[in-house]
């Protein structure tokens, strides 16, 4: 999906925004979490990938122990990996997704992993 020019510097502002947090809060994960979704917006797959990669290196507690934290994580890796034709790898970050997901995600992640891994669903 191509974003207008507007909309991209709208991703850009808040990816600066958000970045600025970051200077005072580095393991501030909601931070990390809209960097990405804005860098998947934009296109930048392999830089969203990377942002995920800083945010479980700079929130460890989070990432062995808040649901909400590995959700998020595994589903916006699955939608960067997915973007990048990595269909097996996303599968998998859904399925990390899934089981970590509220109860009220699980369902849909479970069905976005499917449409992925067979597009015929």
């Amino acid at each position: 999906m191509e974003v207008t020019p507007e909309e991209a510097r709208n991703e850009r502002e808040s990816i600066r925004l958000f970045e600025s947090i970051l200077k005072r809060e580095p393991n501030n994960s909601a931070a990390y979490f809209e960097i990405t979704k804005s860098l998947i917006r934009l296109g930048k797959y392999k830089e969203a990938l990377k942002v995920l990669d800083d945010a479980r290196k700079q929130c460890p507690e989070k990432s062995m122990h808040d649901l909400r934290f590995n959700y998020n994580h595994g589903f916006l890796r699955g939608e960067a990996l997915e973007k990048l034709g990595q269909k097996e790898a996303a599968a998998g970050a859904f399925r990390f997704a899934e089981r970590h997901a509220p109860d009220n995600r699980r369902k849909m992640t479970a069905g976005l992993r499917a449409i992925i891994v067979d597009p015929t669903l």
